[in-house]
């Protein structure tokens, strides 16, 4: 993911012989080819047990940090970008929603945050120890005990996913009774894609957002927090308060999203994203941390939201394929962040330029959340009681 890639970027610039401008556009081909690869997933999970992607994935992946431990020169590179986004920011994250939507009615929320909290602690955890170890031994070594790690951890856990084949699973939308929603029937969708509405494909734009702007600031954390003269230490402490900020946003968002409208949620997950990219134009390191913190639990309650909100709206139908378009559209979000900061600072000098955009965005995004959720425009959501 963002929050550890951002910490090896040095040492990919140094091996790989590359700008950090070319990186950034390198970093968002393979968020692309990422994107394009879950929508594939999203089908395959249509007709295959989840346990058998489960495990490929995860053996996958495992093997591609060796890979990148060993990347040398701009091909290198950018194939071990690709594929670690394709396998880790990718499947694994679709993979997990798809369990728990086909898994739970009743109760989804909390069940899309606790799938979650592995990623959560994560964040929290690993950017200090990793930074930690690459002092000490160094980002190759670093990325070899990673592999392992996800070797003897997320092999084993391929026991406890469902071995059961889709068409066992049900397909109703939660509360209702069997059967296939009507919001999937063909005559629903508005073109030959898979977006069953005009109002989804808001939704996706939308959705979107969270993974543009916080991918972005992760990325060029050791960069953009630099200017404030914060090193590599200071950057992941940055690092995991926003992840400490966010594993409270989603236990607190998984309760919410049982109760409150979603898209009331998802407008307050874009005003968190303003205000926290509002902080980060203050010059100072003293809003590092406060910035860092709202921007993670504002994107965490947008994950929240994107994890219950197809399941709630469109049933369980082709929800793997809606889920895999789903992380695509915030794969894309995640390829267009960096780049765009990296852009900002070879044109203007500095980061402000981009961050009032994205900031922008976000402000924006939280207009549209209001007109989205709004009963004339969205009368699909089944509102569940836990």
């Amino acid at each position: 993911q963002s929050f550890l890639i951002s910490l090896f970027v040095a040492g990919f610039l140094r091996h790989g012989g590359v700008s950090r401008s070319a990186f950034s556009a390198m970093y968002a081909l393979a968020t692309v080819c990422s994107a394009v690869w879950v929508v594939l997933l999203g089908r395959l999970a249509e007709r295959f047990a989840l346990r058998r992607l489960w495990l490929g994935v995860a053996l996958s992946l495992a093997g591609v940090c060796w890979l990148a431990s060993a990347a040398r020169g701009v091909l290198g590179v950018l194939v071990s970008l690709a594929l670690l986004r394709m396998l880790g920011q990718g499947s694994l994250p679709l993979l997990g929603t798809v369990i728990a939507n086909r898994r739970f009615g009743r109760g989804l929320g909390k069940a899309v945050a606790i799938s979650r909290s592995g990623h959560i602690l994560a964040s929290i955890v690993l950017p200090p120890v990793i930074a930690a170890l690459i002092v000490s031994v160094g980002w190759a070594t670093t990325y070899r005990l990673l592999g392992l790690c996800v070797l003897v951890l997320l092999v084993p856990a391929s026991w406890w996913v469902d071995k059961r084949q889709p068409g066992a699973v049900g397909t109703s939308r939660v509360g209702e009774g069997s059967g296939t929603s009507p919001a999937l029937r063909r005559s629903d969708r508005f073109s030959k894609t898979d977006v069953p509405t005009r109002h989804a494909g808001v939704l996706l734009g939308l959705l979107a957002i969270g993974p543009l702007v916080s991918t972005a600031v992760s990325v060029q954390a050791l960069s953009l927090l630099g200017r404030h003269g914060i090193g590599i230490t200071g950057v992941g402490l940055a690092l995991s308060a926003f992840g400490a900020a966010a594993a409270v946003a989603t236990l607190g968002g998984g309760v919410l999203a049982d109760r409150v409208r979603l898209g009331t949620l998802l407008a307050a997950s874009n005003a968190g994203i303003a205000l926290a990219l509002a902080l980060l134009l203050v010059s100072g390191s003293a809003v590092v941390l406060p910035a860092f913190a709202v921007l993670g639990a504002a994107s965490a309650l947008g994950g929240v939201v994107g994890g219950t909100v197809w399941l709630r709206t469109y049933g369980r139908a082709e929800i793997a394929k809606l889920q895999g378009l789903a992380s695509a559209a915030q794969i894309a979000g995640a390829a267009l962040g960096p780049l765009t900061l990296a852009m900002a600072l070879v044109a203007t000098g500095s980061y402000a330029v981009g961050l009032l955009a994205m900031m922008l965005l976000a402000a924006a995004g939280t207009l549209a959340a209001v007109w989205w959720s709004s009963p004339r425009h969205h009368s699909n959501e089944l509102h569940v009681e836990s």
